[in-house]
């Protein structure tokens, strides 16, 4: 552990977590912390409004052990994850900051790992991850193509070539202060990808820790288990406003290489085809594409835009 350690940083780490009924699947998570190999950690823990006991574990943990911070998000922030991230970095007194859920699980050496990645030099650390399942805890190891890192990250991630999940991201606190970035409270689908590439379209210092230090857990009652049941129209719909604010702001950075673009269109041509023409974001859609050019052909764009509203009608 000492000689680990002279090779890397030793500030303080500032864990965030946001609460909301994880009464059961908590201790664990937070017994994975406990466990850090790394001691100099603060934990806070915000809690969302639970209506279990999720408050009262996250107590009985702070009785134990002061490095456990609790807070319940106050009325003027927006319920929601996002806010609750938002609501704990504001409170972190680290150097170096580390989002995490309430359902998942830390290797023990995750921190000591992700100091020795991030250097000097480096803004954020990017590490693997392994995804569990909550019954047979059996592990998945989550391919992760970090070999391919030459790529445009943001296309690989928008491609789906790869997948970064807010416990996967290490950051220094200065550089998150600097771009004065928060997480989108708004969003309900892709806050951690939409808040991503907007710090990559700032072209931060990125190291990869090909070790898998995160284990996520699946389970029926996590929001991916929510996702998977819904239709393919369905799913075109949720993600469709974060796919909007990354389009944005890719275009306002200029950032929108030909692939990248190739992407996106693809991505509102199959909305046009296929998300429910009953949502406002379908017309949304259609006024967005046609001033934009997101689609192959205008005129075919409106047959099939109005076509759709006269079968929902």
């Amino acid at each position: 552990m000492q000689d680990a350690l002279q090779t890397c940083h030793t500030g303080k780490v500032s864990i965030i977590i946001p609460v909301y009924n994880r009464e059961l699947l908590l201790p664990e998570t937070l017994d994975s912390i406990l466990a850090q190999s790394y001691v100099k950690w603060e934990c806070i823990l915000v809690d969302d409004g639970s209506t279990d006991d999720s408050l009262s574990v996250c107590y009985s943990y702070a009785k134990q052990d002061s490095r456990f911070k609790v807070f319940s998000r106050p009325a003027s922030v927006k319920k929601g994850a996002n806010g609750c991230r938002n609501y704990g970095f504001h409170h972190a007194s680290g150097e170096f900051i580390q989002w995490f859920d309430s359902d998942d699980l830390m290797e023990k050496d995750l921190i000591v790992s992700a100091l020795k990645q991030i250097g000097i030099e480096n803004d954020m650390v990017f590490s693997g991850a392994a995804y569990f399942d909550i019954d047979k805890r059996q592990m998945h190891e989550k391919p992760f193509h970090f070999g391919d890192f030459n790529r445009n990250l943001i296309v690989d991630i928008l491609s789906g070539y790869c997948h970064i999940g807010t416990p996967q991201a290490f950051f220094k606190k200065a550089f998150l202060d600097f771009s004065r970035e928060q997480f989108n409270e708004k969003l309900n689908r892709n806050q951690e990808t939409e808040f991503f590439i907007r710090l990559l379209l700032r072209h931060p210092n990125i190291s990869i820790n090909q070790k898998t230090t995160v284990f996520i857990r699946n389970h029926k009652y996590s929001i991916s288990g929510d996702y998977v049941q819904l239709t393919d129209g369905e799913k075109l719909l949720v993600n469709f406003p974060a796919y909007f604010l990354i389009y944005s702001a890719s275009k306002k950075s200029n950032e929108l290489s030909p692939e990248l673009l190739s992407l996106f269109k693809d991505y509102f041509y199959r909305c046009l085809r296929k998300m429910p023409s009953k949502s406002i974001e379908y017309i949304q859609l259609y006024f967005w594409g046609i001033l934009n050019s997101w689609f192959p052909s205008p005129i075919m764009a409106s047959k099939i835009f109005l076509s759709r509203l006269v079968n929902y009608a």
